[in-house]
Parts: structure tokens; sequence; C-alpha cells
């Protein structure tokens, strides 16, 4: 071994170079003279290194590639990941809201959105007692998340009359600035020729009272209405309850 105030220490033969703590008692650091090798049991801190690293970090800020594995049947909720950019570094989030099942194969998310989008609203009534006429109705208030320029409506039902009762369906619609008369269709004894049950239905797309298709904006209240009525033609009798199944599709393409 040689000390040399340029040169610094040199290890000749092998030699290790070893530092201890104060104390002289525990090791702190190793050089071994043969092969090369450092021991720290501290820190080190660098600017930079160069050469090729190994082993695992506990954690890492940033990394260019990640392992995966094929996950095609476990049937669980897992959480699909996205971040806040389109390029350079950024954090992995999740949403409770977004999640996928590999064994359903089933995606859920609250609305997809995109050229195309549908979103669609439904409804069930069942009830007992007599449905009544005249100023009797049902509507159904449903809020579009998305901005649409169609709305096909649909609607089906039935009454489960006592007797020979005849009425007229009226379909009305309002996209927040009101309502506007859609179409009327007769049920009963006109339409099903039978003197109980009585059902019908029926599917259009929304029209603007100058015949234009209707068209709205997202997180507007929407009403779908259903009008009853004689029409003139017979007195209802007394029903024994009544189901209905409403439906608005919104299109936003």
């Amino acid at each position: 071994m040689s000390l040399d105030n340029n040169d610094g220490i040199k290890l000749y033969s092998g030699l290790d170079l070893i530092a201890y703590s104060d104390a002289g008692v525990t090791q702190k650091a190793s050089l071994d003279g043969a092969t090369g090798n450092l021991i720290l049991s501290g820190d080190v801190t660098a600017n930079s290194f160069t050469g090729s690293l190994s082993g695992n970090a506990s954690t890492a800020t940033q990394a260019t590639n990640v392992t995966v594995s094929a996950n095609d049947t476990t049937n669980e909720t897992t959480y699909l990941t996205f971040v806040d950019g389109a390029t350079g570094s950024q954090g992995l989030e999740t949403d409770s809201g977004l999640t996928y099942n590999p064994s359903t194969n089933i995606l859920t998310a609250g609305t997809v959105r995109g050229v195309g989008t549908v979103q669609v609203h439904g409804y069930n009534l069942s009830n007992a007692g007599d449905v009544g006429h005249g100023s009797n109705y049902w509507s159904w208030n449903m809020t579009p998340t998305i901005p649409w320029n169609k709305v096909i409506l649909g609607h089906t039902g039935a009454h489960r009359a006592s007797n020979d009762t005849h009425y007229y369906w009226y379909y009305s619609f309002n996209k927040g600035n009101g309502f506007v008369d859609q179409i009327t269709v007769g049920v009963g004894r006109a339409h099903m020729q039978t003197t109980h049950n009585q059902g019908g239905a029926y599917t259009g797309v929304a029209m603007e009272s100058n015949g234009a298709f209707m068209s709205g904006n997202a997180n507007q209240q929407c009403t779908f209405k259903m009008y009853l009525s004689t029409g003139g033609n017979s007195a209802p009798a007394s029903d024994n309850g009544y189901d209905h199944h409403a439906w608005a599709m919104f299109i936003h393409s």
C-alpha cells in the first residue's frame, strides 16, 4: 500500500480497504481489493450513475416499462388506470366508477360519450286500483347527461280491466321549455277487440311542433307524459290495476 498526495491511497496484492465507525467496532465501508466490490452500510448520493443496475427498488418515481400478465377469467372487479396528461411523467389514477370484470367481460362506467353516444332512461310502474280517465296521466322525469340531437320515446302498457273499457293514450314530451304533443293511440275495445285486459305500445322520435327533430342540452330535465282519455266513445269501467313501462333513448351523433 502507498499513500501519495497526488495519487491518493493505493492498494496492492488484493488488499482490502475497510472503514470503521469512530469507535472502531462497526464496519461502515469495505472495498475488496481483489474483486473491486464496494460495500456500504449507509446511503449513496450522486448526481448520476453510469452502468447497469440490478436488484429491486422499494420505490421508484418513474419507470418506462412494467411487467404485465394476462387475466381473462377471474371473477373480480378491477379498476382501470389513467393519467392527467398525454405525455411526460404522470401519476397513475383510478376511479371507483370505472371498472372491468375479466370473467364477465363487462366494462362499467357512468357515461360513455363520443360520436354516436346513446343514453337510455327506463321506468316501470305497476299499481292496483282504477286507472280513471280524462285528466289522469303518468309522467316520467329524466335528466340526460349528454347533449342530444334526437330522442326516441317508447312506452308499453296494459290495464287489468274488469269490464269493457275503451281508452285513448296521448303522448307528450317536454325537453325543458314546455310540452309538445306527439301522438294519440287508441287501445281497448277499439284496438284489441277484447272485453277485458287492454294493452298498447308506442315508439317514435320526439318531434317539435314544426315537424323538426327535437334536440336538447346535457343536464336539462325532460319529461315524458302519457295522458288517458275515453275520447267520448265509451265510459271506462272500473279497472283492477295497470302496468306501464316507459323509456327514452337520447342520441348524440
